[in-house]
């Protein structure tokens, strides 16, 4: 008589459980990698070196949205040569529907990673 109480228990503790850690999965899968995002612009901003690098270039590209809104997004690439080493290293910024108002051959301000010039924040 309560065999049937105890089966149904049981399923629904699973399916209770499985429902919580797949929750706990997807919001790691979300937050994780902002965490991540946050403390690197923290790292570079507190030990990074200051320089500066030359826009070479800034593309526009504009989609529309399923809502019929029109999104633009932009990409500003610049270039720096360390003096050290002769290495040029080329930065990516990405805008989403920001323009930039950043001209070729405008110097921009960059946090590089000393060790590893290849992690930075452009400071636009």
């Amino acid at each position: 008589m309560f065999s049937h109480f105890l089966i149904r228990d049981k399923y629904m503790s699973f399916s209770a459980a499985l429902f919580i850690w797949l929750g706990i999965a997807i919001i790691l899968a979300f937050v994780l990698p902002i965490i991540f995002m946050v403390r690197k612009a923290r790292w570079i901003e507190k030990r990074g070196e200051r320089i500066v690098a030359k826009v070479t270039s800034v593309q526009h590209d504009k989609k529309k949205a399923s809502t019929g809104a029109m999104h633009h997004f932009y990409t500003v690439s610049a270039v720096w040569t360390n003096p050290g080493t002769g290495h040029t290293y080329t930065f990516w910024k990405y805008f989403f529907d920001e323009d930039p108002d950043k001209p070729i051959s405008d110097m921009v301000p960059v946090i590089i990673d000393p060790r590893n010039p290849r992690r930075y924040e452009i400071q636009i």
